[in-house]
């Protein structure tokens, strides 16, 4: 006799939904990665935080992905595969992840970020001086915070 694949019942906080979300969550991830590639970059940095009625709370990393979850195409696009690999039709609610409160986060892969802090350079200035970094800006609605350079800038 052979056995193709045995499932057995996880439980998340005693919700059957949340369980079978979390157990099935990688395969939504390729799913999604299948469909954008970009999206999937957001949604590695995401996770199920809770299930109730019919809506799925996501955890963000940070402010930047929860805009990207709550843009509408890609919100349609997150729900619609959710149902396809859970079988659940759910309204998904994107949530910033909860952050130590003395404003110092700690990378997956560890060590310490800094909060952001001054700036020691016109960042709008280089900003026009780097075409590619303010194309990049303008694409994801975003800003430059710090600049790091791995050569030196001799005035070129």
């Amino acid at each position: 006799m052979a056995v193709d694949e045995i499932e057995e019942p996880l439980t998340a906080e005693g919700v059957p939904e949340m369980a079978r979300i979390k157990s099935l969550w990688r395969e939504f991830l390729d799913k999604v990665n299948a469909k954008n590639r970009a999206l999937h970059g957001v949604l590695k940095d995401t996770h199920p935080k809770s299930c109730e009625t019919g809506t799925l709370v996501l955890a963000c990393l940070g402010p930047f992905h929860r805009e990207q979850v709550e843009k509408p195409e890609n919100k349609k696009l997150i729900e619609a595969l959710l149902e396809e690999t859970t079988g659940l039709k759910l309204n998904l609610v994107p949530v910033l992840a909860e952050e130590k409160k003395t404003g110092i986060v700690s990378p997956p892969g560890g060590g310490v970020l800094k909060p952001m802090g001054r700036a020691k350079t016109d960042l709008r200035e280089m900003g026009k001086q780097e075409p590619f970094v303010e194309a990049v800006v303008k694409l994801f609605n975003g800003k430059v915070v710090d600049v790091k350079r791995t050569r030196p800038n001799n005035g070129s």
